[in-house]
């Protein structure tokens, strides 16, 4: 036997009203997310760029990539705790949010670092340019595992 249940037009509509509210609010999430990553990416870049003018960083760009990365994610992990995810997950310290934030940006990282050895060593791209598209393929995964684990509520 098969039932089917009818939904009222009301409720309907209501429905709908709330899968567009929550799809806004990621959306919202994620452009705040963006933004702050925007910053962390003229950070990373930035030191980036600076270490590796040294003859030892210029022959180690992937320990420059690192330390820019890790400046960068803790000023990400900063403002994203304070604006982007400022109501979610308050019932995490913050010294266990910064931990998984760091989990999942150390996860991205080794992504990161995969996809600048695609770019340099294998396809022979300009080391500031891979850095660049590096940190664009990266962006999705780190929002979504943050989202998802970092700044998860309990009631998610």
């Amino acid at each position: 036997n098969i039932i089917l249940l009818e939904q009222s037009p009301k409720a309907s509509k209501m429905h709908s009203i709330n899968v567009f509210g929550a799809k806004l609010a990621i959306f919202a999430s994620f452009i705040k997310f963006s933004l702050i990553g925007a910053s962390g990416t003229l950070l990373n870049s930035g030191i980036f760029n600076l270490l590796i003018f040294s003859d030892f960083f210029h022959h180690h760009y992937l320990l420059a990539n690192l330390i820019g990365f890790a400046v960068a994610a803790s000023n990400n992990f900063y403002w994203n705790n304070r604006w982007t995810f400022k109501h979610q997950a308050n019932h995490k310290s913050f010294q266990k949010k910064y931990l998984q934030f760091f989990i999942i940006s150390s996860s991205v990282l080794l992504l990161n670092s995969l996809v600048m050895v695609i770019f340099v060593n294998h396809l022979g791209l300009n080391r500031r340019l891979a850095n660049l598209l590096a940190i664009a393929v990266c962006v999705v995964f780190n929002y979504a595992g943050n989202r998802l684990y970092t700044f998860k509520n309990r009631s998610d």
